[in-house]
C-alpha cells in the first residue's frame, strides 16, 4: 500500500498520518511529489529518522502539468492533496484536476483532500490583510520573481497589496495595485508594461468552499464523500474520498 502526496512541501503534516500508520502497524510507502527536489531531500531524510520502516519514493515534478510521472501501483493506493491548494485553481482547472486523479484511482484508492471554508468576511479579511503584513510580502515577491527571472525592473514598493473576498464567487481576490503611473520594463519578454495610478495585478484567487460546494465539485468529478473531518470551529475541511463508479465520467 502507499501514500501519495501531491505537493508534499516539508511533509510536515503528513506525519499525523505516519504517526497512524505506525499505530495500526500498517507500514505503507510513502511517495512525496513536489517541484522542489531539495526539499525533497530535506524532508525525506528528516521523516526517515523519524520512521525507520518507511520506505520513500520521492518523485520530482509539478504536478499541475500532469501525471506521467506518478508511477501506478499493484496495492491500495492514498492521495493526498492537503493545505487548501485547490482553492487556487478556478473552477474549471478544479474540475479538470480532479478528474485526472480520479482517472487514476482505482477501486481500492482514496483521495484525501484539503479546503479551506467559507468564513465570516471579517475573519477573512483579517487573515489576508494581516497586520505583520505577511500576506502583503507574499503578493508583492511575484514583483521579486519576475524581476530574478524575466530581467523584471518592479519597484515592489510601488505596489499596494489589495484582497477582499468576492462572495459571488465564494473566493479571495489577492491584487497589486500601482501607487503611480509608471512603466515597467521586462527584458527577457522585451516588452514594457504601462500601469496607470490605481491600475491592478491580479495575482492570486484563493476559493473558499462550504460542505454543499465541495460536494457538488466533487460528484461533478466522479468522485464520492466517504467521509468528512473538520475542527470545532469549521475553518477547514477535510473529505475522503473514492471513485464514483456510476459517473459516466
Amino acid at each position: 500500500d502507499t501514500i501519495l502526496e501531491l505537493g508534499s512541501g516539508t511533509s510536515h503534516k503528513t506525519t499525523h498520518l505516519l504517526d497512524a500508520c505506525e499505530a495500526s502497524a500498517c507500514h505503507a510507502s510513502y511517495l512525496p511529489l513536489d517541484v522542489c527536489e531539495e526539499m525533497l531531500i530535506d524532508a525525506g531524510g528528516r521523516l526517515l529518522q523519524q520512521y525507520e520502516w518507511l520506505n520513500i519514493k520521492a518523485l520530482v515534478g509539478d504536478y499541475s502539468a500532469g501525471f506521467d510521472n506518478v508511477p501506478s501501483s499493484a496495492g491500495a493506493r492514498l492521495y493526498v492533496f492537503l493545505g487548501g491548494t485547490l482553492g487556487n485553481l478556478g473552477e474549471a482547472e478544479a474540475l479538470d484536476f480532479l478528474g485526472r486523479l480520479r482517472a487514476m484511482m482505482g477501486e481500492t484508492d482514496y483521495l484525501l483532500l484539503g479546503v479551506d471554508r467559507v468564513k465570516d468576511r471579517e475573519v477573512l479579511h483579517a487573515a489576508y490583510n494581516d497586520a505583520q503584513g505577511y500576506t502583503a510580502a507574499f503578493n508583492r515577491n511575484v514583483l521579486n520573481v519576475i524581476n530574478r527571472e524575466l530581467g523584471g525592473h518592479f519597484d515592489p514598493g510601488q505596489f499596494e497589496h489589495r484582497a477582499w473576498f468576492n462572495e459571488e464567487k465564494s473566493q479571495i481576490e489577492m491584487h497589486l495595485h500601482s501607487v503611480s503611473s509608471q512603466t515597467v520594463r521586462i527584458d527577457a519578454l522585451d516588452m514594457a508594461v504601462r500601469f496607470e495610478q490605481g491600475e491592478s495585478i491580479h495575482t492570486e484567487i484563493s476559493r473558499k468552499f462550504t460542505p454543499e460546494a465541495l460536494a457538488t465539485l466533487t460528484d461533478a468529478a466522479g468522485l464520492s464523500v466517504v467521509d468528512h473531518f473538520e475542527p470545532d470551529n469549521g475553518y477547514f475541511s477535510l473529505a475522503l474520498l473514492r471513485r464514483n463508479e456510476g459517473s459516466q465520467l
